[in-house]
């Protein structure tokens, strides 16, 4: 660690007394403990060191899965040594698959951060660290771009918004260009990104009927520039007037149309969104008569997601009528909601929550089928509306430590770790607590 580059604070300052107090002696173990629980709070520099103990096995046995979710973590945070600590997984296949555009952007981002391996690192690959623009409009037809799971990106510049309208698709075009472009912009300041996704939406098509969704977010690139943003699906319930602005006129197309003003990231954007769009579920309210349907739907999902994180016995010994009962008292008493999760007229899983002085989402299981479709964000989106009716600004959840999908998954919706307890009211394995603002 470096004091010319990390600014002074109490977290170099306990990182350092680490370093100098039980690394430089071998005591790693106590060495890595002292850095988890700066990790555990957020703090980038301790991150980082984690996922490095994880990759040597110092201190805590070598977990390469582990090394890259912490080192990610730490990247995502800004830490410019984690940076390119990912972007080196990714150049040698290091508990990744192997992905130079991924490795590019993490050495990119690293190097604007002064990180000496990186910028020689850019120069060997080619990578330009110019941001001056040329030829903006021939820029336009040769960018590119790269897709990532929300709040993968440490930060954003722009906007996109990719509007539907009764299963079609609308664009703007431009006073100045020919072409069909997707509505968006810079993100002002003061504004998160869905704010400004909504000012876009209204400013370049008159559109403020909608329901918006986050998609994902994208790095946009060509020789000489870098963009990056946040990408919305709309989903349009009325269509108003166009306000004065710089857009001329909007269009509703079945496909997207072939005069696209960028031809080469627009479809991206858009499958992404279709993914999102064909995702959407609904949510029933479980009564009684429900409660078999949740049970066949737990102990489906058991047997796929859950082998290996809960013991053997309880899966391949399922209590049913233990927890039908359990699943019963759920559902009739007043300070819980239990849902089952519905697509296309199918059961695919079922939440529940419980509101007492917090609320609790107490179970969120989606069978195997249906999981990595952007259905749990779905889910997250109905959470956090739940929250707002209900005039409460967060929600928390139990994770079990060594469930590293969920966990990466809660980390990408936005939430925190703030502590460790008992899961649920059954008591019977330890979990994390993560904390989601609404």
């Amino acid at each position: 660690m470096s004091e010319s580059y990390y600014k002074p604070c109490r977290e170099l300052d306990i990182c350092n007394e680490l370093i100098e107090k039980y690394f430089n002696t071998q005591q790693y173990e106590k060495c890595f403990h002292g850095h988890l629980a700066l990790a555990e709070q957020g703090y980038p520099l301790a991150e980082c060191q984690i996922g490095y103990f994880y990759y040597d096995g110092l201190g805590v046995e070598k977990n390469l899965n582990k090394a890259v979710w912490w080192t990610r973590r730490a990247a995502d945070h800004g830490d410019r040594d984690g940076q390119c600590n990912m972007a080196w997984f990714y150049e040698d296949g290091i508990g990744v698959e192997r992905d130079m555009e991924q490795a590019a952007f993490w050495y990119r981002q690293a190097a604007l951060q002064d990180h000496d391996l990186a910028i020689d690192k850019c120069k060997e690959l080619g990578i330009s660290l110019d941001n001056k623009i040329t030829d903006k409009e021939g820029l336009r037809k040769v960018l590119k771009c790269r897709v990532f799971p929300l709040n993968y990106l440490p930060s954003y510049k722009y906007t996109v918004i990719c509007s539907n309208y009764k299963g079609k698709w609308i664009l703007s075009k431009h006073k100045k260009r020919d072409t069909w472009e997707t509505q968006g912009g810079h993100i002002e300041p003061g504004e998160t990104p869905l704010e400004a996704a909504k000012r876009e939406l209204f400013e370049e098509s008159g559109i403020q009927d909608a329901d918006v969704y986050p998609v994902c977010d994208y790095w946009g690139f060509n020789p000489f520039r870098c963009s990056n943003g946040m990408v919305f699906l709309a989903v349009v319930h009325s269509i108003g007037e166009l306000p004065e602005s710089e857009m001329q006129e909007i269009g509703i197309f079945e496909e997207l149309p072939e005069n696209l003003t960028y031809p080469q990231t627009s479809p991206v954007l858009y499958r992404e969104a279709e993914k999102l769009l064909r995702s959407l579920v609904r949510f029933e309210l479980a009564t009684e008569d429900d409660a078999k349907t949740i049970i066949e739907l737990r102990k489906r999902i058991w047997a796929t997601t859950y082998r290996g994180l809960y013991p053997d016995s309880m899966i391949d010994n399922f209590d049913y009528a233990w927890h039908l009962d359990k699943e019963l008292q759920r559902i009739r008493h007043p300070e819980y909601r239990v849902y089952r999760i519905v697509k296309d007229d199918c059961n695919i899983g079922y939440l529940s929550m419980r509101k007492t002085d917090v609320v609790m989402l107490q179970s969120l299981y989606i069978l195997e089928e249906y999981q990595h479709q952007g259905i749990g964000r779905t889910v997250f989106e109905f959470v956090r509306q739940y929250c707002r009716e209900n005039s409460t600004d967060a929600f928390v959840c139990h994770c079990l430590p060594e469930n590293w999908n969920a966990r990466r998954f809660y980390e990408i919706m936005g939430g925190k770790v703030i502590g460790e307890d008992m899961d649920n009211e059954e008591n019977w394995m330890n979990s994390v607590i993560y904390r989601f603002m609404v």
